[in-house]
């Protein structure tokens, strides 16, 4: 009980076990798992002070480039994990223990989490419950900031700039650009390897939240950085080949 399974859109599926907290993938192009496990949920809640192992109730959800996820077993947590291995796992705001019942629930069996695709995430506590919550989260990959990140059931204005490579690690040569900018215009995405030498360049037009997929055949193993230059700013992310 507890184990979830999500897509990256792209190539990519993320299978989490419960109990074991282990987090798995599977390339759809070559059908094949990885061979070796990356880290699952912790156990420790800085929020809570407690050690909790992700049982019933568990669910997780991909995103621009992380996962999301409810530890479940008769908690409040919610986490996110960065997929390109850059935070790991982040500790994100809890779900209210009181609902519009007035009692104390937390997350059990029957949990459930979904998102939209732009920022927002859907949670059911499960438990013989029928709270449903909403979650609003920044961009995570944007230039600047609102004060606040994202607070269980509370509105946060999206940054209007930004942009995620997915799938990162890239397995077979082609990722895929999700965007974000404020006004039309020319984009370009330059690709640098360690010594800071251009190794790859992209130019568009980007208008609006969109994607763009990216030939990255030519690159050889290693970690790169991917920066996107549109509407008078830029932002940069961490970028693996395998």
């Amino acid at each position: 009980k507890g184990s979830w399974l999500t897509y990256d859109g792209v190539n990519t599926l993320y299978a989490h076990k419960a109990k074991y907290s282990e987090l798995w993938t599977f390339a759809l192009d070559s059908s094949k798992w990885s061979s070796a496990a990356l880290p699952g949920i912790p156990y420790p809640s800085t929020r809570t002070g407690k050690n909790k192992k992700p049982k019933d109730g568990s669910d997780g959800v991909y995103y621009n480039g992380f996962l999301y996820a409810l530890k479940g077993g008769n908690t409040c947590e919610f986490w996110k994990y960065d997929i390109s291995g850059g935070t790991g796992w982040t500790e994100l705001d809890l779900i209210p223990e009181v609902g519009t019942t007035g009692k104390k629930k937390r997350v059990k069996n029957g949990g459930s989490l979904a998102s939209n695709g732009d920022g927002a995430f859907f949670a059911l506590k499960g438990g013989k419950t029928m709270e449903f919550w909403r979650y609003f989260e920044e961009p995570t990959v944007f230039a600047s900031a609102p004060e606040r990140s994202g607070v269980m059931g509370q509105t946060v204005t999206p940054v209007r700039f930004g942009f995620s490579v997915a799938p990162n690690p890239v397995v077979k040569g082609y990722g895929m650009l999700s965007y974000s900018v404020p006004q039309a215009g020319e984009a370009k995405v330059k690709v640098f390897d360690v010594t800071g030498r251009t190794v790859a360049e992209f130019g568009f037009v980007a208008q609006g939240t969109g994607t763009k997929s990216l030939d990255l055949r030519n690159l050889s193993a290693g970690i790169y950085l991917v920066k996107f230059e549109a509407a008078g700013r830029s932002a940069s992310q961490k970028l693996i080949v395998q």
